[in-house]
């Protein structure tokens, strides 16, 4: 089955603006911390208690992927649903464990992460303002897949433009009632992922009944078995998946507490947020193409026009990161934009620079997983995320102390490599699926 471009673009572009809508979190928050009192500490402050609620989120980060390839009748995303609540309830206790349970909330921040004190301080009510985020994350990802699957992908975008005034009419809550800069930014971001979380649900509401799934193209699963699947697959299917998740946002904070290590150790941790969401901002525009993928690419002809779309999204996303790295624009937009401190701008611009290869890095390592997800083998997709995050660990902390250069550089060169490896892995191990397709219909 082939797709046009046009077909592809009107379905894609919807997903996209979906999750660079969810990118601008981090520059907005950023920039309005950067305008309260104590940017510095309450930047960081927000950044690390953003990435250890972003952990907790992890184990279920991949139910839109879940979703999105299984939901193919009315039975199996009813347990699909059940499945995800049975991980999103316990991690929710977790969470709320590590904000109000004062030595477990002491020996994170304070023993492991090893951030500053002022830093620990006004970290701790930002992440109890996030407690309901890994919750409100994982139904709003089941909801999403099941629209994706549906062609419904204009539903997300109109979830995301909510989530989007949610999170403005939080910061703009939290400046007005002059709270503490990192507790504005976790209340603000909490708000914002329950709105989206209501918009999508009542916009799935009506699939929620057998008829809706009567046109399905795969009624089967993955694996080629009957629908619907067992909980005992379910759990073999999507255990990698959050294993995978894991182990890339486990090391985000990790990568918190090794930019904490270098010698510029504070200001690494005030630059990182901006730098890296901007990055992401743009290179994640791409990101969808694993769900578009995932329902689209069915043969030969589909994956070749799929394929060829992905690069053509990689090279536009690679071109405007490249201008804001290396015109003019940058140093205004992180100097007056995102209103970093004037010592802090020219380490930023450097590391915004070495990242400007992140949209092509990003659309190989989801080109590559959905095929491997297709087919069941999400222990393949596992391994490659668990190398990505030891490759970037290792490299930063080996070097955290000796690296001659900004803090915030060495970050990015951990990650950029780290990438690098998992690209080769999910490329050495998806050829066989790849080659399967390209003689379906050839």
């Amino acid at each position: 089955m082939g797709s046009s471009w046009r077909q592809l673009f009107s379905l894609y572009l919807p997903l996209a603006f979906s999750d660079m809508i969810m990118f601008t979190t981090g520059p907005l928050v950023a920039a309005t911390l950067t305008r309260l009192s104590h940017p510095e500490v309450h930047l960081a402050a927000f950044g690390v208690a953003e990435s250890l609620a972003i952990l907790f989120e992890a184990p279920i980060f991949m139910f839109l992927h879940a979703s999105t390839a299984l939901s193919r009748s009315w039975e199996t995303f009813k347990r699909l649903f059940f499945f995800m609540l049975l991980w999103a309830l316990p991690l929710t206790a977790l969470l709320g464990l590590l904000a109000w349970w004062t030595p477990f909330y002491h020996l994170v921040f304070r023993e492991i992460l090893a951030v500053p004190e002022a830093v620990a301080e006004a970290g701790r009510p930002a992440l109890k303002a996030l407690l309901l985020y890994p919750g409100f994350i994982a139904w709003r990802r089941v909801m999403q897949g099941l629209l994706i699957r549906k062609g419904r992908s204009r539903a997300l975008a109109w979830g995301s433009i909510g989530r989007f005034l949610g999170l403005l009419g939080g910061l703009a809550l939290g400046v007005f009632l002059r709270w503490p800069g990192a507790l504005v930014g976790g209340m603000a971001l909490g708000i914002s992922v329950g709105v989206e979380a209501v918009w999508v649900t009542l916009a799935a509401r009506g699939y929620f009944h057998p008829g809706a799934f009567a046109d399905e193209k795969e009624p089967y699963l993955p694996d080629g078995r009957p629908l619907p699947p067992t909980m005992r697959w379910l759990w073999s299917f999507y255990w990698p998946l959050a294993a995978s998740a894991s182990y890339l946002f486990l090391s985000k904070p990790l990568l918190q507490g090794g930019l904490a290590r270098t010698a510029d150790g504070l200001a690494a941790l005030a630059i990182w947020p901006a730098v890296w969401t901007t990055a992401l901002l743009l290179a994640n525009t791409t990101r969808m193409i694993q769900q578009l993928a995932l329902v689209t690419v069915r043969d030969a002809r589909s994956l070749k026009e799929v394929g060829a779309f992905a690069w053509s999204l990689a090279f536009g996303a690679g071109a405007l990161l490249g201008a804001l790295s290396f015109t003019p624009l940058a140093p205004f937009y992180l100097g007056v934009a995102l209103g970093l401190p004037p010592e802090l701008v020219s380490p930023a611009l450097f590391t915004l620079r070495l990242l400007s290869p992140l949209p092509f890095l990003v659309v190989a390592q989801n080109w590559l997983q959905a095929h491997l997800v297709r087919q069941g083998r999400s222990q393949t997709v596992q391994v490659g995320s668990l190398t990505n995050s030891v490759v970037s660990l290792v490299i930063l902390f080996s070097l955290a102390r000796s690296f001659p250069g900004p803090g915030s550089a060495l970050g990015a060169l951990a990650v950029l490599a780290g990438f690098g490896v998992e690209i080769l892995w999910l490329y050495a191990r998806s050829r066989q699926a790849v080659a399967v397709l390209a003689e379906k219909g050839a």
